[in-house]
């Protein structure tokens, strides 16, 4: 091969490899990116849920801590409002006494308690008391941030999936005026709403009446009203701490739930509420521990105001904008009570057991229907 030869394929050689993609190429390969692209958003948006979800379990097992340690420092006590007629409280705030010396049963006690503790711990002294109110469910946190000397609000009793309180809280200096979502029928109670907690307590921890009543004290009992928000006490209803000695079964009776599940794959409809069937989310159990529960699991439960029946306590479900997507204007669903509702209270059996005890009592009348 002369020399001519040699330069001429050497020359050629660079111009082979300059040959570009295809048109059919450049397409497949521009459709892998985004196949693999949306692969690893599906991955981060999971990874992101699974975090939030834990976050959610660590908010339950911290408040389950706190809980066993105010019992210890309490005389084995459990935390929820501790004003009553039989211990009426001392606030610094001069309405919030007058209100105290003129309440007639022990929820509005606790109403006054709930705002003072707002208060005190908001540095807040313009929050105003609601009427016809009922704290005890998604308000008793306030005793246990007093306990702890948490400041107001506290990130720790809000779901990180529970957007909407995530943003009272967040917009507690203007609120109601920034957010939007804010419940038609709880005007009143625009001022304590950013305090509010995602998670709720289970009747059975501020009802003291003891489980061997006679069929005139079984209507004074707690019950379920009209809707899923709504509770029934009569005037002489016993109300307040409960004793953690009563718990019979504390690895299987649930202590304290999200009021939905924000968790699980819900679609367009939203979050679930607790009592659906199709429900899964973190429970927090009186045993201390933080297990997922299904709520197609639980045991049914009771109406507390007729437990020789074993038929369970039945909830309508009239859900607003923001607790979840509406239904259809004015529509409800009706879900079975299960661990809100636990047969025979704090002695009773949620989950991996038989439920406990029936005893025959009639239904009374008198009772005052309250927002929780």
């Amino acid at each position: 091969m002369n020399k001519r030869t040699v330069a001429r394929n050497i020359n050629r050689g660079p111009q082979l490899c300059r040959r570009g993609f295809s048109i059919v190429e450049l397409l497949l390969g521009i459709a892998l990116a985004a196949v693999s692209g949306s692969y690893l958003l599906v991955a981060m948006d999971d990874a992101r849920a699974n975090a939030r979800e834990m976050i959610c379990s660590s908010n339950l097992k911290q408040l389950a801590i706190a809980q066993h340690s105010y019992a210890t420092d309490f005389q084995d006590s459990l935390a929820t409002f501790t004003w009553s007629k039989k211990t009426p409280g001392r606030s610094q705030f001069a309405d919030l006494q007058r209100g105290v010396d003129s309440a007639t049963n022990d929820a509005q006690h606790a109403t006054m308690q709930a705002v003072d503790t707002i208060r005190r711990r908001s540095r807040r002294n313009d929050v105003p008391v609601p009427k016809s109110w009922f704290p005890y469910p998604q308000y008793s946190n306030l005793v246990l941030q007093d306990y702890l000397a948490s400041r107001l609000p506290e990130p720790l009793i809000v779901c990180p999936d529970d957007r909407v309180r995530a943003s009272w809280q967040e917009h507690v200096g203007t609120f109601p005026k920034g957010p939007k979502l804010v419940p038609a029928n709880a005007a009143d109670q625009s001022g304590v709403l950013p305090y509010s907690s995602s998670y709720q307590h289970v009747p059975a921890m501020y009802d003291k009446l003891p489980l061997g009543i006679n069929e005139e004290q079984a209507r004074l009992r707690v019950r379920q009203g009209t809707q899923h928000d709504r509770y029934l006490i009569n005037e002489l209803s016993r109300l307040g701490p409960s004793s953690y000695g009563f718990v019979a079964f504390p690895s299987a009776k649930v202590m304290i739930m999200d009021s939905h599940d924000r968790h699980s794959e819900v679609g367009q409809a939203g979050p679930r509420y607790f009592a659906d069937g199709a429900a899964s989310q973190p429970l927090g159990f009186f045993d201390g521990s933080v297990r997922p529960g299904a709520t197609a699991d639980a045991n049914p439960g009771w109406d507390p105001h007729r437990p020789d029946s074993p038929d369970p306590t039945v909830i309508k479900y009239a859900p607003q904008a923001w607790e979840t997507a509406p239904l259809e204007a004015g529509g409800s669903q009706h879900f079975v009570g299960s661990y809100r509702w636990t047969r025979n209270g704090l002695g009773g059996i949620d989950f991996n057991g038989a439920e406990q005890g029936m005893e025959p009592v009639e239904l009374g009348e008198g009772f005052l229907e309250l927002d929780r």
